[in-house]
């Protein structure tokens, strides 16, 4: 890939008059707003974008085998970084291929932007091949719908409105979807465009220190949107220094190390007995305030209990105060009880698993993920995909740093983490890459490891093979819906031109890890699992709470 000149930065102003069209206009504003990439799934409608993309000096194209792939490539990527990213495609088909993705964008509030093209303005309603006005697919309206957020470019008139709504977008870390006709992507444009810098708002921080201070057991909630505000290593000083007991949601793992004497965990797809504790235990364990920062309002209604005093404070406005102050000190009296309160919130909290052997040529979970983290450096980032992947990932991996566990916190949908790899890895480069997937998943988006061959990306793509959509025979399926044919993966990666080892055993897989670490391009990775999650991992950590899912299989129970 060709090299970047500069990462970019939010509210850098555009250059006036640099832009020759609409297409040029909006790349230029893109990186302005510290864009790197355009994923995309190249097509006709989008000709002349790619065309001014192609010739861009400083944006660099990313091409997928399929939208959707592509999508969730934009996705990895914004999660891993920080920053916004571009995903394009064709309308019709290519428009509602990245729908999936679009989603998991608005769920998990990451800033994408989703370009699609249309046929020219004047064939519109004309019963064209795939027309996506609104007299055809209408791909505005279907994402209007997905994401809250569809305009269409119209007219050389409308960039600077589109550009407006790319910078609130991507400055409310939210998805949007701008649909650009094929005629007006070539049109002139040479608006003297500028992106102003936004102030924050400058908010009174003096109530701050009273929140933290006048009560004994205190919980800093922390949310994904916190994470590229709030300076890591100062907060855990902070929290550590008062005592204060850290939980996130799964978006933000890892803001604190998780097993350190201040975080009692996280909410969200199996939440930590500690965090659900603090919020929802008994009156003498639970929390008398929560702090809330970057959390959405949804899930502080959920978790925390209509007892507790919650408190929002803005990211922005809690940061100045650990820069400014970082609190005063406390009496050894609350020192004393803080530290009781937490050492009982974290007595609760599971451990990883020690390593289980399998059977014969088969892993367990538990031991799987023990060679995993003897065998990966430290600064790892590691790509859950859906699951029995996700269920053993999310139990067996603690999270010492944000964005070390890459996964979609409230869909996972399948093939996610695969894709996503991608996206991670080009946005730390420097960094190990895992992506951990089923054998139902790589059914799906197997064939994307190509793309990670094309640009030379060091990814481990493990195949975790049970032959088997494991997650749904949970519900006592029969075989016929669960089981799924022997496959040799092998030769699939062969196919791609990709290097596949397989594993049979402990020592020969440590073996072949180190082997995959010293590649220079992608490898593919293949163990047999055992069949589902085995029970000793169940009833180690047992740590269903109450949502539509326990509910209902409880109910059924009851009903039976």
């Amino acid at each position: 890939m060709r090299k970047n000149a500069g990462s970019g930065k939010l509210g850098r102003p555009v250059e006036k008059g640099a832009f020759g069209t609409v297409s040029t206009a909006l790349l230029s504003a893109w990186h302005a707003l510290g864009g790197e990439y355009v994923f995309l799934v190249p097509g006709a409608q989008i000709t002349y974008f790619l065309e001014a993309l192609n010739h861009h000096p400083h944006l660099s194209p990313v091409v997928a085998v399929q939208e959707l792939s592509a999508a969730f490539m934009a996705c990895g990527y914004a999660r891993a970084s920080g920053k916004p990213t571009v995903v394009a495609s064709i309308g019709g088909p290519g428009a509602a291929y990245m729908v999936a993705a679009a989603q998991v964008a608005r769920v998990d509030q990451l800033p994408v932007c989703f370009i699609t093209g249309n046929i020219s303005a004047d064939a519109h309603g004309k019963g064209e091949f795939q027309d996506a006005s609104p007299s055809g697919t209408n791909d505005s309206r279907i994402f209007r719908e997905a994401i809250g957020l569809s305009t269409i470019c119209a007219c050389p008139d409308d960039v600077p409105r589109v550009i407006r709504d790319i910078q609130s977008a991507f400055e409310e870390k939210r998805p949007l979807h701008i649909q650009i006709p094929v005629d007006v992507q070539m049109a002139p444009c040479s608006f003297p465009l500028a992106l102003k810098i936004r102030k924050e708002i400058r908010e009174e921080i003096l109530n701050i220190p009273r929140i933290v201070s006048d009560r004994t057991r205190v919980v800093l909630f922390l949310g994904a949107r916190a994470i590229d505000i709030l300076n890591s290593p100062k907060l855990y000083e902070f929290a550590k220094r008062h005592l204060i007991a850290v939980m996130t949601d799964c978006g933000a793992r890892g803001m604190v190390p998780e097993g350190s004497l201040v975080s009692i965990g996280y909410v969200g797809f199996r939440s930590s007995q500690g965090a659900l504790m603090a919020l929802r235990g008994p009156a003498q364990y639970r929390a008398e305030r929560v702090i809330c920062v970057g959390v959405k309002k949804e899930k502080i209604q959920k978790y925390v209990s209509e007892g507790i005093e919650s408190v929002s404070v803005q990211a922005p406005q809690f940061r100045r105060y650990l820069e400014k102050s970082g609190g005063t000190d406390q009496s050894l009296l609350l020192m004393t009880r803080r530290q009781e309160w937490l050492q009982t919130l974290t007595a609760n909290n599971h451990s990883p698993s020690q390593s289980v052997p399998g059977g014969q040529g088969e892993f367990t979970y538990q031991e799987l993920f023990s060679i995993l983290k003897r065998a990966m450096p430290h600064n790892t980032r590691y790509c859950l995909d859906a699951g029995q992947v996700r269920l053993a990932g999310t139990l067996l991996m603690s999270c010492h740093e944000p964005n070390m566990m890459i996964q979609s916190d409230a869909l996972s949908p399948m093939g996610f983490g695969l894709c996503a790899s991608i996206g991670v890895k080009l946005a730390s480069p420097q960094r190990p890459v895992v992506a951990l997937i089923g054998d139902g998943s790589f059914r799906m988006f197997g064939v994307e490891i190509s793309t990670a061959r094309r640009y030379r990306l060091p990814i481990i793509f493990l195949i975790l093979d049970n032959q088997k959509f494991a997650s749904t025979s949970n519900w006592g399926l029969s075989n016929e819906y669960v089981d799924l044919p022997e496959t040799d993966w092998g030769l699939f990666a062969e196919s791609m031109g990709i290097r596949c080892y397989r594993a049979f055993s402990s020592d020969e897989l440590l073996h072949t890890w180190n082997q995959c670490r010293r590649l220079d391009g992608p490898v593919v990775l293949w163990v047999r699992m055992e069949d589902t999650v085995n029970e000793a991992l169940r009833q180690e950590n047992h740590l269903e709470f109450s949502n539509w899912l326990s509910e209902f299989r409880k109910n059924r129970s009851q009903n039976l």
